[in-house]
């Protein structure tokens, strides 16, 4: 879509060197066409990191609570050490898999 975009631009561009101009009724019916869905991938992307970000939420608060029971009691068998294993494993994996962040760069700021 930004590619067509871009050449949507670069066509307008090239019209105006040779004096060529579309109606604007035209112009504004393409980039009604074009910005229809524009905000589609956002809200598919906002949703998938909404949901990864609480299935990490919950697999961290899990991880907690056997930890707060491991330090409880005070002789360990080598199950216990699987569940925190197995607990901190998938606190990992979830981490990994996760989305990693938005950074916003600036390059011009007018004030």
């Amino acid at each position: 879509m930004i590619e067509t975009v871009f050449v949507f631009q670069a066509t307008i561009s090239r019209f105006n060197k040779l004096k060529l101009t579309n109606s604007n009724t035209h112009i504004l019916a393409t980039l009604d066409k074009l910005g229809q869905n524009h905000d589609l991938d956002l809200v598919k992307s906002k949703n998938k990191i909404c949901q990864q970000m609480n299935s990490l939420k919950k697999a961290q608060a899990t991880h907690n609570d056997l930890l707060s029971k491991h330090v409880s009691h005070g002789n360990c068998t080598s199950a216990c050490h699987k569940e925190l294993a197995s607990s901190r494993k998938e606190v990992y994996e979830l981490k990994k898999a996760s989305h990693p962040g938005f950074v916003i760069s600036f390059d011009n700021l007018d004030i």
